[in-house]
């Protein structure tokens, strides 16, 4: 690198170390673009998949089938693994149901006190509860 003497060496020195910051920051923001891009990434996967889960079977519906195939089969292996599968599931429901009436329990209670918001907020969880748990 040619040095210069005076101002025009100082800014030959700067316009390097410019550079250099320059290189610097467009790399960083290549490496923040790039997280962005992965974070909406997982952010829309998980936003699909948790779609697909609410979109399957209750809890009981589920328990209600692993239990009609534990009831239909011979095989004493099989119908333990659906009888699980079905116990799983319906204590599942058991715990939504159990959410359910305490939401229910909680939007009484506010709305005795004429807490309108709060019932109404505890009558949706309510609501939520409730039909996980079918």
């Amino acid at each position: 690198m040619p040095s210069y003497a005076g101002k025009s060496g100082q800014t030959c020195l700067l316009l390097s170390r410019n550079e250099t910051l320059s290189n610097f920051l467009q790399e960083m923001n290549m490496k923040f673009t790039n997280r962005k891009l992965i974070g909406l990434l997982a952010g829309s996967v998980l936003t699909l998949a948790s779609f697909g889960a609410y979109a399957g079977e209750s809890h009981m519906a589920e328990a209600i089938k692993h239990a009609e195939a534990a009831a239909k089969t011979d095989d004493g292996k099989t119908i333990a693994e659906h009888a699980e599968k079905a116990k799983t599931h319906a204590k599942a429901a058991n715990e939504h149901l159990d959410a359910g009436i305490t939401s229910l329990n909680d939007a009484i209670d506010h709305g005795k006190m004429k807490h309108a918001d709060l019932a109404k907020k505890s009558a949706e969880e309510a609501v939520t509860h409730l039909k996980a748990a079918q």
